[in-house]
């Protein structure tokens, strides 16, 4: 249904508001964005080259669009196969899919959630505002922008016509945009699921050119549900229609046409969660690469709303997250290295050990255990003496070697000769 190279005869007109949104979004590093209803991805490449550390990725509906976007891939690179997504040339996380952003769902949590002019699309989309808000990590932010000139000629002269006896048999089940709502209804929304809210509305007065400039921009977005479903002499015949009145509404000047443009605005940011930081946990939980053990559905992650009911008391997930995550990996790791120090350590028992190999210049015969072994050394060493000897330092026990080493040498002595 969708032509790409249509919709981007006015690229720049388009394009401008979307760089109006961006400029609102505060996310310094994020790890996901998505752009929801990419079109041909010409707009997505700029999310890559502001993030580009980030997976960023594309998703429409509409195949063209995404064929469109796929011919940013590198002549180098693997071609695709199916409706998975895709990795292009301009940023290694940059990629695209073909799915509906009414069912798509993230394999980890988003930081930043886009939306350029598509949601006048979506019936219900309020529903879908709140559900995307709900995906947002802490200090996530989601920002989209919406036609807001349903009440323009443009739009009023195309559901005339539809309406109309002639067009109604043929058109009757064609579903036209539904436009948007005012910045205070989605600031409202949003506020609702926990999100600060900065909600606006602009009027765009573009000056276009050319023959039918107003014409050809519904060519590429507004005309589209009608012209997919009439043959080629029956949508000639419509945009004839449509186009005569056009020009009476829209009249051409000296200097091109004069065309305003209203558009509707909402950028919402999930504030930062006081105390240990829980988004950690969750994205972890949702698939990030820093998960250790397999990530659940998205369905089965705490949501936003429940999130905020916690942390309005005194934060217990955030500690018992970090007694979790420290009970689990910091303890025995600390465990293990101070068992292994103990062992490496002066503490007793390695005392004996080491007091063992300076005073002997031989290993323990086989089945013979250190111990053993002193036992038979010092059996006729006096048993003070030998206490005493246990209990000094490094630097005595070499004295007391030499000393028993004498006294192995009279008659009835053992085997302390061979340490003199």
């Amino acid at each position: 249904m969708w032509d790409a190279t249509q919709y981007l005869r006015f690229g720049g007109e388009r394009s401008r508001p979307f760089f109006d949104l961006l400029a609102r979004v505060g996310a310094e590093l994020p790890e996901h964005v998505v752009d929801m209803g990419c079109g041909p991805g010409n707009l997505t490449v700029l999310l890559a080259e502001r993030w580009p550390s980030a997976a960023v990725c594309g998703v429409d509906s509409s195949p063209q669009m995404i064929e469109a976007a796929r011919k940013l891939i590198s002549a180098h690179a693997p071609q695709p196969a199916g409706s998975g997504p895709v990795l292009t040339n301009h940023a290694p996380g940059l990629s695209f899919v073909v799915d509906d952003v009414r069912h798509w769902e993230p394999q980890s949590l988003p930081d930043v959630i886009i939306s350029n002019a598509v949601l006048q699309w979506v019936p219900g989309h309020r529903e879908l505002l709140v559900r995307w808000a709900d995906w947002l990590t802490d200090d996530g932010w989601l920002a989209f922008q919406v036609p807001g000139n349903f009440d323009q000629p443009s739009h009023a002269i195309l559901r005339e016509l539809v309406a109309s006896a002639r067009w109604r048999p043929l058109l009757r089940d064609v579903e036209l945009n539904r436009q948007s709502a005012d910045p205070a209804d989605y600031a409202e929304l949003l506020a609702g699921a926990g999100c600060e809210v900065d909600a606006w509305e602009t009027t765009y007065v573009h000056i276009l050119e050319g023959e039918d400039p107003v014409l050809e921009w519904y060519k590429g977005t507004g005309l589209r549900p009608v012209l997919a479903v009439l043959g080629a002499d029956q949508a000639a015949d419509f945009l004839a229609d449509y186009g005569e009145q056009v020009r009476a509404a829209y009249p051409p000047r000296s200097f091109g046409t004069v065309f305003p443009f209203r558009r509707v605005f909402t950028v919402a940011h999930r504030a930062k969660l006081p105390g240990f930081s829980y988004r950690l946990n969750r994205k972890a939980l949702a698939g990030s690469r820093h998960a250790p053990w397999p990530a659940p559905p998205i369905s089965a992650l705490p949501s936003a709303r429940s999130r905020r009911r916690r942390s309005a008391s005194a934060s217990p997930p955030a500690v018992s997250g970090r007694l979790a995550l420290t009970a689990r990996f910091v303890l025995p790791s600390w465990l293990g290295w101070s068992n292994q120090l103990a062992r490496s350590s002066g503490r007793p028992g390695s005392q004996r050990a080491r007091s063992h190999s300076s005073a002997s210049s031989h290993w323990p015969s086989r089945g013979q255990s250190p111990r053993r072994e002193e036992r038979s050394e010092n059996e006729h060493d006096d048993p003070a003496d030998v206490t005493r000897r246990r209990s000094w330092p490094d630097s005595r026990r070499a004295a007391a070697s030499r000393r028993g080493a004498a006294r192995g040498s009279e008659p009835g002595g053992m085997a302390h000769a061979g340490q003199a």
